[in-house]
């Protein structure tokens, strides 16, 4: 397998990655979702405890504030913590960092199958090269497709970096289920392109194998 095509198959490998952290990106917002609607259902439940207890602290402590934290456990269901929600939050924040990795790496590949171009090139003005039999893919072939994905990739990270940056303690059940929409309904990710230059890349390959 040539340089340029072993390049194409990590980029489809990376292009996994990607989906995978999607997936788990939605599915922890989801549950975000799900802890921070339990928290504030308990909170809502548990305000008359939470307020004379805060007014037996003020009293008895010159006025100390109660932590979210604080409240786990109020209104009979120890199992909503609220900490819960906040480790999920963490974790929401943090995709972000995963993706901008992935990218980096992607941008990686298409130096690299850049780099393969010009390698090319060179040899074929150092000597007579005869052209490729159909259906082989030639470097530039490649290069031009990992260009394409990577357009796409870094349009997306942009969509999704915007909003996971939506994504607060403050916001509503209504946008967190449009935020999952507009994630999971992405216009810049085309996997029926992918697929079809995957198929032209087996042909080419198994036709070189033969």
């Amino acid at each position: 397998m040539s340089v340029s095509a072993q390049l194409f198959v990590a980029m489809q490998s990376k292009s996994a990655q990607w989906y995978e952290k999607e997936r788990e990106g939605i599915a922890l917002i989801e549950g975000f979702e799900t802890a921070l609607n339990a928290c504030r259902a308990e909170l809502d439940a548990s305000a008359p405890a939470v307020a004379a207890a805060g007014s037996a602290a003020s009293s008895g402590n010159g006025g100390a504030r109660f932590s979210l934290a604080s409240l786990s456990g109020l209104g009979g269901n120890s199992q909503m913590d609220p900490l819960l929600a906040e480790e999920l939050f963490a974790q929401v924040k943090a995709l972000k960092s995963g993706f901008a990795g992935l990218l980096q790496d992607m941008c990686d590949l298409q130096l690299r199958a850049r780099q393969a171009v010009l390698d090319a090139s060179r040899a074929s003005s150092e000597k007579a090269v005869e052209p490729l039999p159909l259906p082989a893919l030639a470097p530039i072939d490649y290069y031009q497709f990992i260009g394409h994905e990577l357009a796409a990739y870094e349009a997306e990270y942009q969509h999704v970096e915007a909003l996971l940056d939506m994504i607060s303690f403050t916001i509503t059940t209504d946008q967190l289920r449009t935020l999952v929409i507009s994630w999971s309904t992405s216009p810049f990710l085309d996997p029926e392109q992918s697929r079809a230059f995957r198929k032209r890349h087996e042909l080419a390959t198994s036709g070189a194998a033969a």
